[in-house]
């Protein structure tokens, strides 16, 4: 349902499938035969997977290779389970993607590939008193794995970026490397230039009438929460702090509280220029029983 044409997400491109179902070996194979059919042409794939989500699905042989390993324990033991089974499903994607690597090298294409592996969201598993995601802000959801692995021609750009990111910079980064000019109406800038980088700026909507949003730069990260357009929760972090960090507000500091009003004020810039932005013309997605019934398995109806 949420990659489907009528969601406005088919425009720019020449071909477009949105599969039934979850089965991400189905988008994989489907990926492959597109690689296939173009061999002989400069391409653009976008391969979206929606293994790690629930409900969880992960195969034995996923399940079985965690036993007897330790990872990160989850924020509330009652949640432990489930994120067994959502590393599991990890797992699933990880192989799944090395199978695409493989393809793309058998084909003689993987030296000039850029691959992006990234993600829209993370996950929280009893984190702020929280399971899922779409309900808050906080670095557990909003902080995503991004794998940039260049051509051979640019291969002089390895290396890691510590600093918080925007995926917004993403589809001026590709045009880079594909040589292609950035649209003004573009808000990114490429991740490869040098030069300023876009704020790290996140909005969740979903739980109306609460409404959440994270903006990371210059070295903070302020996380606010709003319910019925009134302020409920402001918190302020330094960007590199992980997930347990505390709230530096909580130490009554004049200039960390004013670097908080500074951030919140550009946090309600972003905002209302979204607020402002004209909408996509796309066409209304009818749902249909069965897909409300999806929707509710995966969370997103109650």
């Amino acid at each position: 349902f949420f990659v489907a044409p009528c969601r406005g997400l088919a425009q720019g491109f020449d071909s477009y499938w949105a599969r039934g179902g979850a089965d991400d070996r189905v988008a994989l194979k489907r990926g492959a035969a597109f690689l296939e059919e173009h061999e002989e042409q400069k391409a653009f794939l976008h391969l979206h997977f929606f293994g790690p989500h629930t409900p969880r699905g992960a195969s034995i042989d996923a399940r079985e290779a965690l036993v007897g390993t330790s990872g990160a324990p989850a924020a509330d033991p009652q949640y432990a389970a489930d994120l067994d089974a959502y590393d599991a499903e990890l797992i699933d994607l990880d192989q799944m993607l090395g199978r695409l690597r493989a393809r793309l090298q058998s084909m003689g294409r993987w030296e000039d590939a850029l691959v992006i592996i990234t993600s829209d969201h993370g996950e929280e598993f009893g984190d702020h008193g929280r399971s899922g995601h779409g309900d808050g802000a906080d670095l557990e959801t909003v902080q995503v794995p991004l794998v940039l692995r260049a051509p051979a021609f640019a291969r002089p750009l390895r290396g890691r970026v510590s600093e918080p990111v925007s995926l917004v910079d993403l589809p001026a980064t590709i045009a880079a490397f594909a040589g292609l000019e950035v649209a003004p109406s573009w808000s990114g800038r490429s991740l490869v230039a040098p030069g300023l980088r876009s704020p790290a700026f996140s909005e969740s909507l979903q739980s109306r009438p609460h409404r959440h949003a994270s903006l990371d730069e210059g070295g903070h990260r302020l996380v606010r929460a709003w319910e019925d357009g009134e302020l409920r929760h402001t918190a302020l972090y330094a960007s590199q702090a992980g997930a347990d960090a505390e709230d530096l507000l909580m130490g009554n500091d004049p200039a960390l509280d004013a670097i908080a009003r500074a951030l919140a004020r550009r946090l309600d810039e972003l905002t209302a220029t979204l607020d402002a932005a004209p909408l996509c013309a796309a066409p209304v997605c009818e749902q249909t029983e069965e897909e409300i019934e999806a929707l509710r398995a995966l969370g997103y109806f109650r």
